[in-house]
């Protein structure tokens, strides 16, 4: 009698316990969603960066999931993104997938950012194509649009924007290449005097955010978060409210 007791209260038993064990595996799958690191190129503290910061924080917080962004330098940033280390990349350009195989693009550009030239002593013709060639280049370690143009030139990679721009107001480098807005926030934040942007840029690139492999399954939902942000209207609203915050905030 016992025995058939035993069995009949055996099943429901197990059966709870499987529910139980499959909740809680549900549980610890969302809990691993809830916060995604993301890596930024550090020093970069300028309206691109930042609007692109509240542009992915609010596409994430639309789909449930908290971001978190870390500053590291770019190749190393690439580095551990690449190797799953960290969740992905906050802003990169264009097919760096090629190179870094597990980043995956989420195919939403939400900005586009300008590579321009900078200079100090040396005065270079405004030509719509600008030749590098003759010049001592100087440019930040894993900025690969400027690894790209530069390829074959008399070049050298810093270790941060703060440093090219240091090397570039002491004649170090004949010329640097960063975007218009790293540019004068660096200078800005270094006080450096004397330093020019050439007024057409090297190219105009659209920028994209990156997920590392592992994060694929979250590919579509932050896709359609996003597309659905461009289509509000929110993406110009954010980059025009950081675009206001630091025109104020430079004038005081």
């Amino acid at each position: 009698m016992m025995k058939n007791i035993s069995g009949y209260i055996t099943r429901p038993l197990v059966l709870l316990l499987l529910i139980s064990l499959n909740s809680v595996m549900s549980i610890s799958v969302k809990s691993e969603e809830l916060t995604l690191t993301l890596t930024k190129v550090a020093g970069e503290h300028n309206e691109i960066t930042v609007a692109a910061t509240r542009i992915l924080s609010e596409a994430y917080e639309n789909i449930g999931i908290n971001v978190n962004i870390e500053e590291l330098p770019s190749k190393r940033a690439l580095f551990l993104s690449n190797k799953g280390i960290t969740d992905g990349e906050l802003i990169r350009i264009d097919n760096i997938d090629l190179k870094y195989t597990e980043l995956i693009k989420v195919p939403v550009a939400y900005m586009s950012i300008r590579h321009m030239v900078w200079t100090k002593n040396v005065v270079l013709p405004c030509n719509e194509k600008i030749n590098l060639s003759p010049y001592l280049i100087g440019f930040n370690r894993g900025y690969l649009f400027a690894e790209g143009v530069t390829n074959g030139m008399n070049k050298y990679a810093a270790g941060s924007f703060q440093q090219v721009f240091k090397m570039l107001d002491l004649g170090r480098v004949e010329v640097a290449i960063a975007t218009d807005y790293t540019g004068n926030s660096v200078i800005r934040e270094l006080n450096l005097q004397g330093i020019s942007m050439l007024p057409t840029p090297l190219d105009i690139t659209p920028v994209f955010h990156y997920l590392h492999d592992k994060n694929k399954h979250l590919l579509d939902r932050i896709t359609s978060s996003l597309q659905k942000m461009q289509r509000d209207g929110r993406f110009n609203k954010i980059i025009s409210q950081v675009a206001t915050e630091f025109k104020n905030s430079h004038s005081k």
